[in-house]
C-alpha cells in the first residue's frame, strides 16, 4: 500500500501535509524544514564525537612523542565539540516544537475562516437571484455572528504567534550564541596545540627539539577552565538594565588637541563631555564624530575670539 502511494506520487510527509488546512500549511513546512536542520546538526554531532574518538586511537599508535599526546588532546576537543554539537540540537528542536502551537492554533482557526468565506459568498448569490429574499436576512445574521467569533479567534491566533514567536527564536538564538562561544573556545586552544607541532623536516642522525609536554596539558588546562566559566548570553530585559547601568556610571570623555593659532602655540584645547553613551552602528558613530567636530570647532572659535579681544585691550 505504501510502495503504492509513492509510485502515485504521495509520501507520507506528503499526506501529513494535506491533513492540515491551507492557512496552516507555510508553518508545516517551516517545521518540517527545521525537523530537516536539527537531524542534520545531529549527525554532524555524532560525526564528530566519532571523528574525536578515532583521531586518539590513530595517534596512541604512532612513533612520535608529540604526535602521540597532542592527537589525544585533540581527539578530546574534537569530541567536545560534538557534544556541544548535540546540546545545541536539543534546543533547537525544543525551539522548533514551541512553533507546532501556531500551526495547531492555524487548524483550529481555519473551519470559522472558511464557514465566513461561504456565508459571503452565499450571500452575493442570493443578492444576484432575489435583493428581497427572507433567506438573505438569516444569512447575514449568521455572517454577523460568524465575523464576531472569527475576530476573537484572529485575536487569539495574533497573541499565540507573537509569544511563540518570541520564546522559540529567543531560545535559538541563545542556543546559537553559546554554540559559538564554545567552538571559538574549542577552536583557540586547538590550535595552540596544534602549533606545538614541530614540522621541520628531520634526517637520520640529526635530533629534532624536545617536545614540551607540561605546555601541552597547561593548555588543556585552560582550554577546560574556559569551557566550564562560558555562561549563557543575558536576556533583552537584562541586557538593557546593563546598558542603562553603564550609561549611569560612564565617565567623562576628555579629548585635546592642539590650538593652530599663530598667537597661542603650544596650547592645548581640551573638550569635556560627560556621560557620553557608546556608539554601537556605524551610522551613530558617524553622528557623534560630526557633533564633536562641530563642538570643537566652536570651541576654538571662542578661543579665537578671546585672544582678539585681549589684544585689542
Amino acid at each position: 500500500m505504501r510502495q503504492s502511494l509513492i509510485y502515485a506520487g504521495f509520501s507520507i510527509n506528503k499526506l501529513k501535509e494535506l491533513s492540515h488546512a491551507e492557512d496552516s500549511k507555510r508553518s508545516h513546512r517551516m517545521i518540517k524544514s527545521g525537523k530537516t536542520s536539527v537531524d542534520a546538526y545531529r549527525q554532524a554531532g555524532k560525526g564528530l564525537s566519532h571523528f574525536g574518538g578515532y583521531l586518539s586511537d590513530w595517534g596512541s599508535r604512532t612513533r612520535s612523542v608529540s604526535i602521540n599526546d597532542i592527537s589525544d588532546k585533540l581527539g578530546v576537543l574534537v569530541s567536545e565539540l560534538g557534544e556541544s554539537e548535540l546540546e545545541f540540537v536539543k534546543q533547537f528542536d525544543e525551539s522548533r516544537l514551541k512553533l507546532k502551537g501556531i500551526r495547531d492554533m492555524e487548524d483550529s482557526i481555519a473551519p470559522s475562516r472558511a464557514h465566513r468565506q461561504r456565508l459571503v459568498a452565499s450571500i452575493e448569490k442570493e443578492e444576484e437571484k432575489d435583493p428581497l429574499s427572507p433567506r438573505l436576512i438569516d444569512l447575514q445574521n449568521q455572517l454577523v455572528r460568524t465575523e464576531a467569533e472569527n475576530l476573537v479567534g484572529e485575536m487569539q491566533l495574533d497573541n499565540k504567534i507573537r509569544e511563540v514567536m518570541k520564546s522559540s527564536f529567543q531560545q535559538l538564538m541563545d542556543a546559537f550564541q553559546v554554540r559559538a562561544q564554545k567552538q571559538m573556545t574549542v577552536g583557540y586552544y586547538s590550535r595552540l596545540l596544534v602549533d606545538m607541532i614541530n614540522d621541520d623536516v628531520v634526517y637520520p642522525g640529526d635530533n629534532p627539539a624536545a617536545y614540551n609536554k607540561k605546555n601541552a596539558a597547561q593548555i588543556m588546562h585552560q582550554c577546560m577552565e574556559s569551557m566550564s566559566r562560558l555562561m549563557a548570553p543575558l536576556s533583552i530585559d537584562e541586557k538593557k538594565s546593563e546598558d542603562t547601568h553603564m550609561k549611569g556610571s560612564s565617565s567623562s570623555l576628555q579629548l585635546s588637541e592642539r590650538d593652530c593659532s599663530p598667537t597661542v602655540e603650544n596650547e592645548q584645547n581640551v573638550l569635556q563631555v560627560r556621560n557620553v553613551p557608546s556608539q554601537n552602528s556605524t551610522s551613530n558613530a558617524e553622528t557623534y564624530k560630526a557633533q564633536l567636530l562641530s563642538t570643537i570647532a566652536a570651541e576654538q572659535k571662542q578661543k579665537e575670539l578671546q585672544a582678539k579681544s585681549t589684544v585689542l585691550l
